[in-house]
C-alpha cells in the first residue's frame, strides 16, 4: 500500500502535465461544422451498401492520417481496417449521434505532406443505442487553421465504433 501511495505521488505531476493541453467542452459549444460532419459520417456508415461504396463517399470527409499526402485517396489500410470496423458497428449507434463527451486540443500537424492539418482537434464520443452493449466510442475531427487548400473540418480519427 505504501508503494502504491508513493507511486501516485510521483505520477501525479505527470498526469497533470499530460492533461494540460486537453480541454473538455459542453456539447452546446461544439461548432456546427463539426456536429454536421459527425452526423454526415454516421449517416454514411449506416446507409452505405458496402465498405467499398462507403470509402468513395467518405474520402471528401477524411483528412490527416486517413488520406495520402495529396488528400486525393484514402490510405490503403484505412478501408480494410478502420473504416470497415466502423461500418460493421455503425448500426449499434444512435442516429442522430448522441454526444456523451468532447475533448479538444490544438495540433500542430496531423497527416503527411501537403495534406497535413494543424488546428483544433475535437475527440467526440458518441453513445450506443438503448440495449446495445459497450461504451461510447470516439470520432476525431480537426478544424484546420491557415491551410492552403483544406478549409473545412475533416475527420481524422476513426475505427473505434
Amino acid at each position: 500500500m505504501r508503494n502504491f501511495v508513493l507511486l501516485l505521488i510521483l505520477c501525479f505531476p505527470i498526469l497533470l502535465t499530460a492533461q494540460k493541453n486537453k480541454k473538455t467542452m459542453e456539447n452546446s459549444s461544439l461548432p456546427n461544422e463539426v456536429k454536421d460532419l459527425l452526423t454526415e459520417y454516421l449517416k454514411l456508415l449506416q446507409q452505405s451498401k458496402n465498405v467499398e461504396d462507403l470509402a468513395i463517399q467518405f474520402l471528401p470527409l477524411a483528412g490527416g492520417n486517413l488520406v495520402n499526402e495529396n488528400a486525393n485517396a484514402l490510405r490503403p489500410n484505412i478501408v480494410g481496417y478502420s473504416l470497415k470496423k466502423d461500418f460493421e458497428s455503425a448500426s449499434l449507434y444512435q442516429f442522430p449521434p448522441q454526444i456523451t463527451r468532447i475533448a479538444i486540443s490544438e495540433v500542430a500537424g496531423e497527416g503527411y505532406g501537403a495534406s497535413a492539418l494543424a488546428g483544433k482537434k475535437y475527440k467526440i464520443w458518441i453513445d450506443k443505442k438503448e440495449g446495445a452493449n459497450g461504451m461510447p466510442a470516439p470520432v476525431q475531427i480537426i478544424v484546420p487553421q491557415n491551410h492552403s487548400f483544406i478549409k473545412k473540418a475533416k475527420i481524422v480519427g476513426i475505427g473505434s465504433l
